[in-house]
């Protein structure tokens, strides 16, 4: 079906891809939470689903490319594809060995990976397979979906979970994949970094943390003091919290008691007051995972002709009759946050069908409430994972 071609883009590009990838990670977010918000944890990741979506883009046509770009906010449709190489590209140089202050080098990884999964015998169009493979380095798979559905799912859920390093096992359920599935557009996101500055295992200890439920329970929470960029920004306080190399970061928005999370996910996008100070953190340790069929949500962001078998328009992925659109979008995200560090992945699926001198007091940054947190690639600013904590006590399985 074709070899992988990747070829250098400017960096000039990124701004685009990033923009993309932030719009349309917060207009999800609170997509999701208004149709369920009472969840008491959630984890996405908007460049996943974002390249995932960006993926079926070329292939669409009419109303249908109109309704998905301004899903997006991809404002410069012709630039988005390039745009995205070139983020994925950038995100890709992320991944090294890294010096450790005070102690031996240490491994970042970042790896974003794309794959496409069509029919056996299926006329893709040579254009949109050129696209794909060009400029988003997705390798293109034959399969079976018509005999052999089951095989053809287990082929996919086996390529997610080497991805992911076997954090995501299984993305898609029993049934998911019919004979009537013709392709699959999949991305796959795993990332693991250590913190810059670590906290001590030896300091974790139970602390009572507020849910979102507002029940108080016992959350293992860890301690360090350091200097970190911090912020308050309309009474929410803001914490940029290194990984080793400094080019990932996570941010947390803690916000007041009584403060809808909606806020704290809004300061995440003003980060303009960060400064370096002292800072005490205490945060729980949490281990969340979400897994969603984003097909409400991205109808609900105004993408409605994908998923209408009489009005989607898909022709520049092939011609086929019955025409193309889109079944399902299956998203599923988990964060592992404790004092080493972080370990997250991100699997989409669209389915067609100081010095020691005198220090300052330490300003306090207590995490005993639920709060939102953000992934971030620090240069280019893309959002790689975003969720909310209102209960770490509840782990994923």
């Amino acid at each position: 079906m074709g070899r992988r071609t990747v070829l250098a883009v400017p960096s000039t590009q990124v701004p685009l891809a990033t923009s993309v990838v932030n719009r349309f990670g917060t207009d999800l977010y609170a997509t999701l939470t208004a149709a369920d918000p009472s969840a008491p944890n959630l984890v996405v990741s908007p460049a996943s689903i974002a390249i995932a979506l960006a993926m079926v883009l070329p292939g669409a046509r009419g109303a249908t490319a109109a309704q998905l770009a301004a899903a997006l906010h991809a404002d410069e449709v012709a630039e988005l594809a390039p745009s995205m190489r070139a983020l994925i590209e950038a995100l890709a140089t992320r991944t090294a060995t890294v010096e450790n202050p005070g102690g031996d080098p240490v491994e970042v990884v970042l790896a974003i990976a794309s794959s496409l999964w069509v029919q056996r015998g299926f006329d893709i169009e040579p254009a949109y397979l050129e696209t794909l493979t060009t400029e988003f380095g997705a390798a293109p798979h034959a399969v079976d979906y018509r005999n052999e559905p089951e095989s053809a799912r287990t082929q996919i859920n086996t390529w997610v979970e080497t991805a992911t390093h076997d954090r995501i096992w299984e993305l898609l359920a029993p049934g998911a994949v019919s004979p009537a599935t013709t392709a699959t557009v999949v991305n796959a996101t795993y990332m693991k970094a250590p913190w810059r500055t670590t906290f001590d295992r030896s300091s974790t200890a139970p602390a009572p943390f507020t849910t979102l439920a507002a029940t108080v329970v016992q959350a293992d929470a860890m301690t360090v003091v350091g200097f970190f960029d911090h912020a308050v920004v309309d009474g929410v306080q803001l914490i940029a919290l290194p990984y080793v190399g400094r080019e990932l970061s996570m941010l947390i928005a803690l916000p007041a008691a009584g403060q809808p999370m909606s806020v704290a996910v809004a300061a995440l996008a003003d980060l303009s007051d960060l400064a370096g100070k002292r800072v005490a953190v205490t945060l729980p340790t949490f281990d969340i995972e979400t897994s969603v069929d984003l097909g409400d949500a991205v109808v609900a962001l105004g993408a409605v002709d994908l998923f209408d078998p009489t009005t989607c328009d898909l022709t520049w992925i092939a011609t086929a009759d019955p025409p193309l659109f889109v079944g399902a979008i299956i998203h599923q995200a988990n964060i592992t946050v404790d004092e080493d560090g972080t370990e997250a992945a991100a699997a989409t699926a669209v389915l067609i069908a100081g010095g020691a001198a005198v220090q300052p007091e330490p300003i306090e940054f207590r995490v005993d409430r639920p709060f939102a947190f953000a992934v971030r690639d620090v240069p280019t600013g893309a959002i790689l994972f975003l969720g909310h904590v209102g209960d770490p006590t509840q782990r994923r399985g």
